[in-house]
């Protein structure tokens, strides 16, 4: 899996041996008195995928996914 840039330019992305695209994302809204935060995959789909999303990974990109996941949640905070 190679560190490549999303299409908008901005979001790095991880492509798998099979093809397939990664983006690790935040989401963040704030509003009333909760905020929502979460880390968002986006998997790229295939033609002959139908509704199924997924994905394969070598041992190697896998770990370089856990790694993306942990440095865009970033440090444990109040509730995890």
């Amino acid at each position: 899996m190679r560190g490549i840039r999303a299409r908008d330019g901005r979001r790095p992305l991880l492509r798998t041996g099979c093809g397939r695209e990664v983006a690790v994302t935040r989401l963040r809204v704030a509003g009333g008195a909760d905020t929502i935060d979460r880390i968002t995959l986006s998997i790229s789909c295939q033609d002959h995928d139908g509704d199924r999303m997924w994905t394969s990974m070598t041992p190697a990109e896998a770990r370089r996914l856990a790694h993306r996941l942990l440095d865009e949640a970033g440090p444990p905070g109040p509730g995890g």
